[in-house]
């Protein structure tokens, strides 16, 4: 009896809480219908040339899906400059039931900004019992196109999974406010750490916390010093995890090289360009066009840029005070707009963006909300008539405009060539984006015009060596033997990679420079001593000038380090030939057509072994010069 009481208890329990849900459906279908529209061409979208390979479609790792040493590797791997093990997870997931596919991962992105676009009006919704208000704030977050960037690059999948975590946060917190319980705290918590095990932005969450403790909340007031020790000592326990987090990210971004240092941008760059940005996000919220995927950094701006700037943001924060007691939302919003954008406004300078769209996934919203709640105001106050049919109209057609221009900036993703394209044309002296536009030209066979991107990268940073190597990869594909050496040694003087003493070495021996091209080999085996290929060439040149001893060295190494490496495994058996070692040089081609059958050059080798008049075979080439846009 008291088993079926407490199925009733549960059944009835579940009912309440779909019919509570049911209540909120007629709000939460319009912003998720419109998200749905404005993203519908993200599906279309594929892998870009910038992180989406360190990410996904050239990280071994992910590439083979869940796994367990893919779940070791996601726990304790530093890849890509950043500690982030939900993400990596979620790509192995999506690649254990999809596969290596683009459109899967577009779509899985979109999934989740829909489920933010939920999480925003909930949590709103819940808060101050105004569904109408937060469907307004979670339409104008579902389709900004501010927020493309986070939603259509599937390397900011850590945007929208921390994201959805975020708000997953703050709905246990104020489920938390609703009865305090330990574990209703946890929970809290665990969301928390949860985010921050995808994105480091959750750092600022407990602040978050704070200020809705202000407003909507109302545990606390400014008014009144009452409430606030009991509200800042909760929200001590959730510094452990955000320390923890911010301590492996400053190191991880360190080693990574990703932290310029001040020599680069000097404090008075960053602090400048901090409330130039300030300004700058949300001119772009404001009037959303000349959208990029990367914003490059000045360096310094204009001082009275900068105390413009600075006096602005002053006058709105003394503004927004003056007016709290009347509308709370204006201060609270406005905090939440700079507190939560502060780790990634540039104090810490990493990478060479001066600003980023994916920034404002989550900044955006106190602005929205402080926005919203101001215009409902003011529509209430206002008489039925003219006024009110008018402010109508004109909200609905600021909405078609914003979907429309969603929609047109989703389309920028398709690929590459046109994202970059478009960002070259949008910003100014943007070395970074010339770079990658050359490199995504140069992908698709559009070589000579990957050239003027390439000279304008090196025009306008010709310290950094990528825009040098990706150049000579082009020149030595024209046949431009001459300049490929000179690019590839300018970007090795700078970098000396192993992909750039390796082309290097290629072109050198390409142009008969053997003894050069050995320097370079050697060099690179030095630095790389397992460089399979590098013992493969150089066996090769080594058997040129007739030094077979040494090359049959160097080619038996390279087998017994790659023992599947049949192109070494050829070059051994021609090289064998040379020797007179007739026996041992078939048995090296019968293994090669055993692991591959189609080997012409294996089927050759046998048939001129058969000739006891010919001694010699002669080597295939074996050099190769690859590109690599510079993703960072």
């Amino acid at each position: 009896m008291a088993k079926t009481k407490s199925h009733i208890t549960l059944g009835a329990a579940i009912v309440q809480l779909a019919l509570r849900a049911a209540r909120h459906f007629p709000y939460l279908a319009i912003p998720l219908a419109a998200a749905g529209i404005a993203y519908a061409g993200v599906a279309q979208c594929g892998f870009i040339g910038f992180d989406d390979d360190l990410y996904v479609f050239e990280n071994l790792i992910v590439s083979k899906g869940l796994t367990l040493v893919g779940l070791k590797w996601a726990l304790t791997a530093f890849h890509a400059s950043t500690w982030q093990p939900l993400v990596w997870l979620s790509f192995m997931l999506d690649v254990e039931c999809f596969g290596i596919n683009a459109h899967a991962m577009h779509i899985t992105n979109l999934l989740l900004h829909l489920l933010n676009v939920a999480l925003v009006y909930f949590c709103w919704a819940l808060m101050t019992k105004h569904p109408w208000r937060a469907a307004c704030v979670a339409l104008i977050f579902a389709i900004h196109p501010i927020h493309v960037e986070s939603v259509a690059w599937i390397a900011e999948r850590k945007d929208v999974l921390s994201t959805a975590l975020w708000w997953t946060s703050i709905l246990a917190y104020i489920h938390y406010t609703q009865k305090r319980t330990v574990g209703r705290y946890g929970s809290v918590l665990a969301c928390l750490t949860l985010g921050l095990l995808a994105k480091p932005m959750l750092i600022t969450l407990p602040f978050a916390l704070l200020l809705l403790d202000v407003w909507p909340l109302k545990r606390i007031s400014f008014e009144s010093l009452q409430g606030w020790r009991n509200a800042l000592l909760e929200k001590l326990p959730l510094l452990a995890p955000i320390v923890v987090s911010a301590a492996i990210t400053y190191h991880v971004q360190k080693i990574g090289g990703s932290v310029l240092n001040t020599a680069t941008i000097s404090i008075w760059g960053r602090f400048g360009n901090a409330c130039v940005s300030y300004i700058r996000y949300i001119e772009k919220l404001l009037w959303p066009t000349r959208l990029a995927v990367l914003y490059p950094h000045p360096g310094a701006w204009n001082l009275f840029l900068v105390l413009a700037s600075l006096v602005a943001i002053l006058v709105a924060l003394t503004w927004a005070w003056y007016r709290r007691a009347k509308t709370p939302w204006l201060w609270v919003g406005l905090l939440w707009y700079l507190v939560t954008l502060l780790p990634v406004i540039g104090l810490i300078q990493i990478g060479w963006h001066a600003m980023a769209d994916r920034f404002m996934y989550v900044p955006a919203i106190g602005l929205y909300v402080a926005l919203v709640w101001t215009i409902a105001t003011g529509f209430e106050r206002t008489k039925p008539g003219r006024t009110r049919t008018a402010l109508v109209i004109l909200s609905a057609a600021i909405i078609i405009a914003l979907s429309a221009r969603t929609r047109n900036q989703v389309s920028l993703w398709r690929d590459s060539v046109a994202l970059f394209s478009h960002a070259t044309h949008v910003t100014h002296d943007n070395w970074m984006m010339q770079n990658c536009c050359g490199a995504a030209l140069a992908r698709v066979g559009r070589d000579a015009e990957a050239v003027p991107h390439f000279e304008d990268a090196i025009r306008l940073r010709p310290e950094r060596p990528r825009a040098y190597y990706n150049l000579g990869c082009v020149k030595f594909r024209q046949g431009n033997l001459k300049q490929a050496v000179r690019l590839f040694t300018q970007s090795a003087e700078m970098l000396p990679s192993s992909k750039t003493l390796y082309n290097l070495a290629v072109a050198q021996t390409h142009r008969g420079r053997f003894a050069d091209a050995e320097r370079t080999y050697l060099t690179l085996l030095e630095q790389t001593p397992d460089h399979t290929p590098t013992m493969n060439n150089l066996g090769c040149l080594y058997r040129e000038l007739g030094r077979n001893e040494d090359a049959q060295i160097l080619l038996e190494a390279a087998i017994t380090i790659n023992p599947s490496y049949l192109n070494a495994h050829y070059n051994l058996a021609i090289t064998l030939m040379d020797k007179g070692k007739t026996v041992e040089a078939i048995k090296r081609f019968v293994y090669i057509l055993e692991q591959d059958p189609n080997h012409a050059g294996a089927r050759a080798g046998i048939r001129q072994a058969m000739q006891p008049k010919q001694t010699s075979a002669t080597a295939p080439p074996s050099q190769e010069s690859s590109l690599h846009d510079d993703g960072h």
